[in-house]
């Protein structure tokens, strides 16, 4: 059985293969009242969508990380 790739998915697949990097802001659109807002002022009153930026980002080294154990407690 085959999966079917929706186009989001085959966007995203396409960009990680030549390395370009995507990242989602919806975080305008999870208040209901900005939704208006990012309506009237940005999509020219077409329903909002959530915007999807590409592009190149810099390779960085992990940052060191806490033991699991030293920040969780079992109360």
């Amino acid at each position: 059985m085959r999966t079917k790739v929706t186009p989001i998915a085959a966007i995203l697949l396409h960009a990680t293969a030549h390395r370009v990097s995507a990242a989602f802001h919806a975080q305008p659109l999870e208040l209901p009242r900005l939704r208006p807002e990012v309506r009237a002022t940005i999509t020219s009153g077409q329903v909002a969508q959530m915007p999807l930026r590409l592009g190149n980002a810099t390779r960085t080294h992990p940052t060191p990380r806490r033991p699991a154990l030293s920040v969780l407690s079992a109360e």
